[in-house]
């Protein structure tokens, strides 16, 4: 009956915390829906499940970042951080991300009772969200595994009222700001389908539109003031403050880089862990809405709502990054999740359009294709970051090997690393060219590849503390002449600092 009502048209879809209970165990205990779903997410998820296949960086959050003022902080996750500090920094892998694709399950199901999505499309949007390609950089870092919790907290603002949806909506920016957009796509996706099963354009702007982005824009700006706030008493924390657009070149410089990243997730092609393919589905079902809206019965205002929001979409989940003066940082699926609510929320407005029986089947059929291909993608993420991750790891002991049987190695000592490499050892580096394109990836580097990362898997072999300017500019001196690794004479101790040239070291100063 809770779930009949919620899925009528006439409902006004305003949840409290008791209907999101009773709609969660409802659909859940309905094997039509959870066996599907089970089956999906054990075929996208088994292989990580089993081994593990973090991000180097994961390492750097347990080993480093032990205390409560750090980068963290600064960027106003304290919510993260407390979770991080309640775990003792303990990131059980497999936990966590149980629990964050759990979690995406959830907020998958409130999606499709919000956006009426019901029978065998039901578990596909759910499989949709759970799997969907930007997420796969996320689950790649232990503390990144949180940001579906922000989500649910989102979703929870956006279909619930009053000082519950505030506190939910502070929850979710206080883990991670851009799952408000990922709230806000879903909070237009919602007004576009009420209007499609015959609400008045004007009364959901103005009882859906108006309150939530109303609500989301007050979270925005609680959450500047305080990280305001903080910056003033803890600067030392070295807050990063991203400069507003201020000029029309500006203005048309920021727009021009959003404008090709929107259609590079649409159109793009050689993208790593986002076929082509998918992407096209996306188009056929906007394709689709365009066709049924504008060949539909309703009334003018309400057709033109729907294509608005419709173009609206990837704005949204943009967010505030809009106002940025240089968005190019953000453009990349770490920050952009509001595209799985984005692609989602295509699948669920086509559904909600007047369709004839073979156009809606095709619809389903397409988007059930699509999810598959993102299980597909999740299995090759997890062996791309497998053989990566032994590739770095292999090359780790290998050096640790040298610096034990250095007569000079003693445990604690300062360590610097000189220059970048990726090592070629296994397939990934040789089969996986990924573009990078405007929504970039970011997820393909060795731990080599990079100054701030190339200590992170040595830390399992060596005993060792980061080095100061002094010990550095000492390395780097030593270095001088040397071969890269693995030449012999590329790992060596010498002024007390354990060094490791990975490329030959410039001769400018």
């Amino acid at each position: 009956m809770m779930l009949a009502a919620f899925y009528g048209k006439e409902s006004k879809k305003i949840f409290n915390l008791t209907h999101v209970r009773e709609i969660l165990i409802s659909t859940f205990s309905q094997r039509q829906f959870s066996v599907p779903l089970i089956i999906g997410l054990l075929l996208a998820y088994a292989g990580e499940m089993g081994q593990p296949t973090f991000h180097t960086d994961s390492y750097f959050e347990i080993w480093y970042r032990d205390n409560f003022l750090d980068y963290w902080t600064g960027y106003g996750r304290y919510l993260s951080k407390l979770i991080m500090l309640a775990l003792d920094r303990v990131y059980p892998p497999t936990f966590l991300l149980l629990i964050a694709v759990m979690t995406l399950a959830c907020v998958g199901v409130l999606l499709a009772a919000l956006w009426s999505v019901s029978g065998k499309a039901r578990p596909i949007l759910v499989i949709i969200l759970c799997t969907f390609p930007f997420f796969f950089e996320t689950f790649s870092y232990a503390p990144g595994r949180y940001v579906p919790l922000a989500i649910g907290f989102g979703v929870l603002s956006v279909i619930t009222d009053g000082m519950v949806g505030l506190i939910c909506a502070l929850g979710a920016v206080f883990i991670y700001q851009s799952s408000l957009y990922f709230a806000l796509v879903v909070a237009l996706v919602w007004a576009a389908i009420d209007v499609l099963r015959g609400c008045a354009w004007s009364e959901c702007v103005r009882r859906i539109v108006i309150p939530k982005v109303g609500l989301i824009v007050i979270a925005t700006g609680i959450d500047n003031i305080v990280l305001r706030l903080v910056d003033a008493f803890l600067s030392p924390i070295a807050l990063v403050h991203y400069r507003l657009i201020s000029s029309l070149y500006e203005l048309r410089y920021a727009l021009a880089a959003h404008g090709r990243a929107m259609l590079s997730f649409f159109l793009e092609r050689g993208v790593f862990l986002f076929p082509y393919w998918t992407k096209l589905v996306a188009v056929f079902g906007i394709l689709t809405i365009v066709t049924a809206v504008v060949r539909s019965s309703l009334t003018f205002g309400n057709r033109l709502f729907v294509l608005v929001v419709l173009a609206a979409l990837p704005f949204a989940a943009h967010g505030a990054t809009l106002c940025l003066a240089d968005p190019n940082p953000f453009l990349f699926e770490r920050v952009l999740l509001g595209y799985a609510a984005v692609y989602a929320g295509i699948f669920a407005i086509a559904l909600a359009c007047p369709l004839s029986h073979r156009v809606r089947s095709t619809v389903i059929f397409l988007f059930a294709t699509a999810a598959a291909g993102f299980v597909y993608q999740a299995n090759v993420w997890h062996e791309y970051l497998r053989l990566k991750n032994m590739a770095d790891m292999d090359m780790a002991r290998a050096i640790s090997d040298r610096l034990k049987a250095d007569p000079q190695y003693h445990s604690g000592g300062p360590l610097v690393v000189v220059g970048s490499v990726t090592p070629a050892d296994y397939l990934p580096y040789r089969a996986f060219h990924p573009k990078e394109g405007v929504i970039q990836n970011t997820n393909i580097n060795s731990a080599y590849a990079l100054q701030w990362s190339s200590d992170r898997f040595l830390m399992f072999f060596v005993s060792f503390r980061w080095p100061t300017a002094e010990e550095i500019a000492t390395a780097k001196r030593n270095a001088m002449g040397r071969g890269p690794w693995p030449a012999s004479d590329s790992v060596f101790i010498r002024d007390g600092v354990m060094t490791i040239v990975l490329s030959r070291p410039s001769t400018r100063p």
